[in-house]
Protein backbone atom coordinates (compact mmCIF):
# COMPACT_ATOMS: atom_id res chain seq x y z
CA UNK A 1 0.00 0.00 0.00
CA UNK A 2 1.20 3.31 -0.48
CA UNK A 3 0.07 6.68 0.40
CA UNK A 4 -2.16 8.92 -1.81
CA UNK A 5 -0.16 10.03 -5.29
CA UNK A 6 -1.25 11.84 -8.46
CA UNK A 7 -2.49 9.63 -11.04
CA UNK A 8 0.80 9.83 -13.39
CA UNK A 9 2.92 8.15 -10.30
CA UNK A 10 -0.04 6.02 -9.57
CA UNK A 11 -0.02 4.72 -13.08
CA UNK A 12 3.57 4.32 -13.40
CA UNK A 13 3.53 2.20 -10.06
CA UNK A 14 1.08 0.08 -11.49
CA UNK A 15 3.12 -0.63 -14.60
CA UNK A 16 6.29 -1.45 -12.22
CA UNK A 17 3.82 -3.57 -10.43
CA UNK A 18 3.95 -7.82 -10.20
CA UNK A 19 0.28 -7.94 -10.09
CA UNK A 20 -2.65 -5.05 -9.39
CA UNK A 21 -5.02 -5.35 -6.41
CA UNK A 22 -8.34 -4.13 -7.43
CA UNK A 23 -10.80 -3.61 -4.53
CA UNK A 24 -14.60 -3.25 -5.01
CA UNK A 25 -15.99 0.01 -3.65
CA UNK A 26 -17.56 -0.62 -0.38
CA UNK A 27 -21.54 -0.27 -0.64
CA UNK A 28 -21.80 0.65 -4.16
CA UNK A 29 -22.92 -2.67 -6.52
CA UNK A 30 -22.43 -0.51 -9.64
CA UNK A 31 -18.95 0.90 -9.18
CA UNK A 32 -15.29 -0.09 -11.45
CA UNK A 33 -12.35 1.25 -10.22
CA UNK A 34 -10.68 3.07 -12.80
CA UNK A 35 -7.52 1.26 -12.16
CA UNK A 36 -8.92 -2.16 -13.52
CA UNK A 37 -9.06 -0.56 -17.25
CA UNK A 38 -5.58 0.84 -16.53
CA UNK A 39 -3.59 -2.20 -15.26
CA UNK A 40 -5.32 -4.15 -17.82
CA UNK A 41 -4.40 -1.14 -20.28
CA UNK A 42 -0.48 -2.04 -19.06
CA UNK A 43 -1.18 -5.70 -19.33
CA UNK A 44 -0.75 -5.97 -15.29
CA UNK A 45 -2.20 -9.15 -13.72
CA UNK A 46 -4.78 -7.98 -11.92
CA UNK A 47 -6.51 -9.56 -8.55
CA UNK A 48 -10.33 -8.42 -7.79
CA UNK A 49 -11.15 -8.33 -4.36
CA UNK A 50 -14.97 -8.04 -4.41
CA UNK A 51 -18.28 -8.41 -2.62
CA UNK A 52 -21.26 -10.74 -3.38
CA UNK A 53 -22.38 -9.66 -6.22
CA UNK A 54 -20.33 -6.86 -6.79
CA UNK A 55 -19.73 -4.79 -10.25
CA UNK A 56 -15.92 -5.29 -10.44
CA UNK A 57 -16.54 -8.77 -10.64
CA UNK A 58 -19.47 -8.54 -13.59
CA UNK A 59 -17.09 -5.96 -15.44
CA UNK A 60 -14.41 -8.75 -15.01
CA UNK A 61 -16.48 -11.61 -16.19
CA UNK A 62 -18.70 -9.09 -19.01
CA UNK A 63 -15.37 -8.03 -21.03
CA UNK A 64 -13.90 -11.73 -20.68
CA UNK A 65 -10.51 -10.58 -19.42
CA UNK A 66 -8.63 -13.75 -17.81
CA UNK A 67 -8.08 -11.92 -14.01
CA UNK A 68 -8.61 -13.62 -10.78
CA UNK A 69 -11.45 -12.88 -8.53
CA UNK A 70 -11.52 -13.40 -4.42
CA UNK A 71 -13.78 -12.42 -1.43
CA UNK A 72 -12.40 -9.55 0.06
CA UNK A 73 -12.85 -11.40 3.38
CA UNK A 74 -11.46 -14.66 2.47
CA UNK A 75 -7.40 -14.21 3.19
CA UNK A 76 -7.13 -17.84 2.22
CA UNK A 77 -8.88 -17.21 -1.60
CA UNK A 78 -7.04 -14.25 -1.75
CA UNK A 79 -3.31 -15.74 -0.60
CA UNK A 80 -4.25 -19.04 -3.28
CA UNK A 81 -5.70 -16.17 -6.47
CA UNK A 82 -2.60 -13.96 -5.55
CA UNK A 83 0.03 -16.96 -5.47
CA UNK A 84 -1.60 -18.29 -9.49
CA UNK A 85 -0.75 -14.41 -10.93
CA UNK A 86 2.18 -14.75 -9.93
CA UNK A 87 3.31 -18.35 -10.54
CA UNK A 88 1.33 -18.29 -14.22
CA UNK A 89 0.61 -14.82 -14.53
CA UNK A 90 -2.22 -14.68 -17.96
CA UNK A 91 -1.74 -13.27 -21.14
CA UNK A 92 -2.42 -9.30 -20.97
CA UNK A 93 -6.10 -8.28 -22.36
CA UNK A 94 -6.04 -7.65 -26.27
CA UNK A 95 -6.25 -4.61 -28.04
CA UNK A 96 -10.02 -5.90 -29.07
CA UNK A 97 -10.68 -6.89 -25.61
CA UNK A 98 -10.74 -3.43 -24.44
CA UNK A 99 -11.51 -0.93 -27.23
CA UNK A 100 -14.60 -0.97 -25.75
CA UNK A 101 -13.55 0.84 -22.92
CA UNK A 102 -11.15 3.34 -24.56
CA UNK A 103 -11.47 6.79 -22.85
CA UNK A 104 -11.69 8.54 -26.13
CA UNK A 105 -14.05 6.88 -27.17
CA UNK A 106 -16.50 6.85 -24.42
CA UNK A 107 -16.15 10.33 -24.10
CA UNK A 108 -16.96 10.90 -27.91
CA UNK A 109 -19.88 8.89 -27.03
CA UNK A 110 -21.10 10.86 -24.65
CA UNK A 111 -20.38 14.09 -26.22
CA UNK A 112 -22.39 12.86 -29.23
CA UNK A 113 -25.03 12.11 -26.89
CA UNK A 114 -25.26 15.24 -24.83
CA UNK A 115 -25.18 17.20 -28.37
CA UNK A 116 -28.15 15.29 -29.71
CA UNK A 117 -30.31 16.11 -26.44
CA UNK A 118 -28.80 20.05 -26.27
CA UNK A 119 -30.23 19.85 -30.04
CA UNK A 120 -33.23 18.47 -29.16
CA UNK A 121 -36.83 20.54 -29.61
CA UNK A 122 -38.51 20.05 -26.49
CA UNK A 123 -41.92 18.08 -27.19
CA UNK A 124 -45.10 20.13 -27.05
CA UNK A 125 -46.91 19.85 -24.05
CA UNK A 126 -50.57 20.10 -23.91
CA UNK A 127 -51.89 23.49 -21.72
CA UNK A 128 -52.58 23.19 -18.10
CA UNK A 129 -56.38 23.09 -17.30
CA UNK A 130 -57.18 26.59 -16.20
CA UNK A 131 -57.11 26.92 -12.00
CA UNK A 132 -60.54 26.76 -10.47
CA UNK A 133 -61.81 30.63 -9.66
CA UNK A 134 -61.48 31.58 -6.29
CA UNK A 135 -64.60 31.71 -5.25
CA UNK A 136 -65.13 28.14 -5.87
CA UNK A 137 -62.59 27.32 -3.76
CA UNK A 138 -63.11 29.43 -0.69
CA UNK A 139 -66.86 27.65 -1.05
CA UNK A 140 -65.51 24.50 -0.39
CA UNK A 141 -63.49 24.87 2.36
CA UNK A 142 -66.35 26.40 4.01
CA UNK A 143 -68.44 23.69 3.57
CA UNK A 144 -65.59 20.90 4.58
CA UNK A 145 -65.55 23.27 7.95
CA UNK A 146 -69.48 22.58 8.38
CA UNK A 147 -69.76 19.49 8.57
Amino acid sequence: MRPPTTWERAVEATAQADVAVVVFTPGDATAVPGKLYEALALGVPVLALVSADSALERQLREMGVDAEVARHDDPAAIAGALERLLTRPPAPATPEELAAYDRSRLAALLSEALDEVATRRPAARPPAPAPAPPSARVGARRRSRTR
